[in-house]
């Protein structure tokens, strides 16, 4: 997952991806950058179906000329807005880490966050799972986000 992650986020041109546990390569698709309207969500994996979700790790890139502490103090504004609940949060070496739970569309959820800014972007990677079901899934998706490196 961590090699097919990285060679999503990090390829620009047309590649293939190989699954050495899933016995095929696929082609990943390319937007026509003549006519796409470039949206923020760059990836999104997903884990099997667990409790009628599946959880996942997505990346956004966000524009953002702020400071990483403006971004913060944003962000946890918003959690703070949408009545979420704060687990923990960071700001090292310019990376914000903020874990946090909160109830959607009348179902709990765990969120754990890392954002990094590169020029004028922030790039977020999230990944979520219900809570009740965090337990089994929750360490995977850290790893996951964990991860993710800027070139």
């Amino acid at each position: 997952m961590k090699k097919f992650l990285l060679l999503l986020i990090t390829l620009s041109s047309i590649c293939y991806a190989e699954f050495s546990n899933d016995d095929f390569a696929i082609q990943l698709p390319q937007a026509n950058k003549a006519v796409a309207q470039g949206g923020p969500q760059v990836a999104i994996f997903f884990l099997p179906p667990m409790d009628n979700f599946q959880a996942n790790v997505n990346v956004q890139k966000q524009a953002f000329k702020g400071t990483m502490e403006q971004y913060k103090s944003i962000s946890l504004g918003q959690f703070e807005k949408m009545k979420f609940t704060l687990v923990k949060e960071s700001l090292l070496n310019g990376v914000l880490t903020v874990e946090y739970t909160g109830n959607m569309q009348n179902r709990d959820f765990h969120w754990y966050v890392k954002a990094t800014k590169k020029g004028d972007s922030v790039y977020l990677v999230t990944g979520v799972a219900p809570q009740r079901t965090w337990q089994y899934q929750g360490d995977t998706l850290k790893s996951s986000v964990d991860s993710f490196k800027l070139k």
